[in-house]
């Protein structure tokens, strides 16, 4: 039983140096489409603005680099919140108490909240939108108002889309994969089914505040 033990929680180990790993690479990622991002708007801020060419181009990159530094940022955050949460381990016993923090993994939280600093200064010099840098979600729907019409209609079908399949694949295909794990290792996976029917039942439950608000 100790020896099984132990190679679980080896097996746990180098998948969280993993995602550690790729945390990192994806911080990499986030500098270098953030850099570009302040690059390519200077250059749009100095091109010759008769050249309609020079112009879009330099507006498209620039938007193009802060849009995936945003999207990188935010996959980041949940591998770091992933390995915070696998690494912390609390242990109890007739002696006491034992609880183990990740130091490394909060340590990156670090560069997370930089990054979240940076990303809404980028924003106000960009966009000309003065956006705290962590924003509420009222912010961010005000936010995606000051989008021009066609990104903003891009991001309204996106999210759609997403909601969709959640909806429609993604979580209805999940109940078959943690029926699949239950019946293989002949264990009953309830909190794996009370969190993906939680989240199912929101996606839903959240449909009633949009009816409402549109047909008043």
């Amino acid at each position: 039983m100790m020896v099984i033990l132990m190679k679980r929680a080896l097996s746990l180990d180098h998948f969280l140096m993993a995602t550690r790993v790729l945390a990192m690479l994806t911080m990499v990622l986030v500098v270098y489409h953030f850099y570009e991002a302040n690059r390519y708007q200077k250059c749009y801020e100095s091109s010759n603005h008769e050249d309609d060419e020079q112009v879009d181009r330099y507006y498209q990159l620039t938007f193009k680099n802060l849009e995936y530094g945003t999207i990188f940022h935010n996959i980041v955050s949940c591998f770091v919140i992933f390995t915070i949460v696998m690494g912390m381990k609390f242990s109890f016993s007739d002696d006491g108490a034992e609880a183990v923090f990740p130091i490394f993994d909060f340590l990156l939280l670090i560069p997370i909240i930089i990054g979240q600093v940076i990303y809404a200064k980028l924003i106000a010099r960009i966009r000309n939108y003065r956006l705290s840098s962590f924003p509420t979600a009222n912010e961010i729907k005000y936010f995606v108002y000051s989008y021009d019409e066609a990104e903003r209609q891009a991001n309204f079908e996106q999210s759609f889309l997403t909601v969709f399949n959640l909806n429609q694949r993604i979580l209805p295909a999940l109940y078959i994969i943690i029926f699949v794990i239950s019946t293989v290792t002949q264990t009953q996976q309830f909190m794996a089914y009370l969190i993906v029917a939680f989240i199912h039942v929101y996606i839903n439950m959240a449909q009633f505040r949009m009816v409402s608000s549109y047909f008043k």
